[in-house]
């Protein structure tokens, strides 16, 4: 309507709360061009925030600036008389997972913010022991888990995904890429097969089955009972239901591993 006309939105984050799987930020919208003789183009949207994921075996240190911020819109092309500017980027998300995350509260920044009219991103920071703090320090406010960090033992555990509802998946999958693996003929309830080498029984495996844009996702644990394993490998199957839709299954198991292992 060139009486009303439309301004641009803001890129508005849509990755899941736990970061999982780790998507980037939206872009902004494209600002208008009125339907007139000799008007301007309207101005570009800004693109929105990457991500990043830090993962470390002991201690993140946070001495200098971590940035996925959203990227400035564009304005309109000469002028603005009869044609709108763009909108800015949403924030993108921050995943940093270790034993230990420290940092100089004077000097560390982690940011993920969404530039003019874009949604804030979202920060992660998953330790056993987080010192990172401070006024400021991230922004937007970070979301903080106590877990511990990755275990690395001589004997190096796997969890894999063998089957979905009798398919197979591919040997390196791409379904975090956006590509589609496999498809299950129907929704409903979906049975996933999995395969663990080196996991002790009675430990808990954990199936994550996200959307692949938004939305949060849907879990299901089973516990590894010794008559599922031989010789150190165990084969389980867990049920799930799903509707329909693209999703990203995720698996995976966590123990505690002795000292000197």
């Amino acid at each position: 309507d060139p009486e009303n006309p439309i301004p641009a939105e803001g890129g508005e984050f849509f990755g899941a709360a736990d970061l999982r799987p780790l998507v980037g930020g939206a872009g902004g919208g494209g600002g208008y061009s009125l339907d007139a003789e000799g008007c301007a183009g309207g101005g570009g949207g800004g693109g929105g925030g990457g991500a990043l994921q830090i993962v470390a075996n002991g201690t993140v240190t946070i001495d200098g600036y971590l940035y996925a911020d959203g990227g400035e819109e564009g304005e309109a092309v000469d002028g603005a008389s009869c044609a709108g500017w763009g909108a800015g980027g949403s924030g993108g998300a921050i995943l940093l997972i270790a034993d230990t995350i420290q940092g100089r509260a004077d000097k560390g920044r982690i940011y993920a913010r969404g530039f003019d009219g874009g949604s804030d991103g979202r920060i992660r920071l998953e330790a056993v022991t987080n010192t990172f703090s401070g006024v400021s320090v991230t922004d937007p406010a970070a979301v903080r888990i106590e877990a511990p960090g990755p275990v690395v033992a001589a004997a190096t555990p796997t969890v894999a995904i063998t089957h979905v509802d009798g398919a197979v998946p591919p040997e390196f999958p791409q379904g975090f890429n956006g590509e589609i693996d496999l498809i299950v003929p129907q929704a409903g309830t979906v049975t996933f097969s999995f395969e663990t080498q080196r996991v002790p029984s009675g430990t808990q495996l954990e199936l994550a089955v996200k959307p692949s844009v938004g939305g949060d996702p849907k879990q299901e644990r089973v516990t590894l009972d010794a008559e599922d394993c031989s010789a150190g490998i165990c084969n389980v199957d867990l049920d799930i239901e799903l509707d329909p839709g693209a999703y990203v299954a995720e698996a995976r198991a966590t123990f505690e591993v002795p000292s000197g292992l």
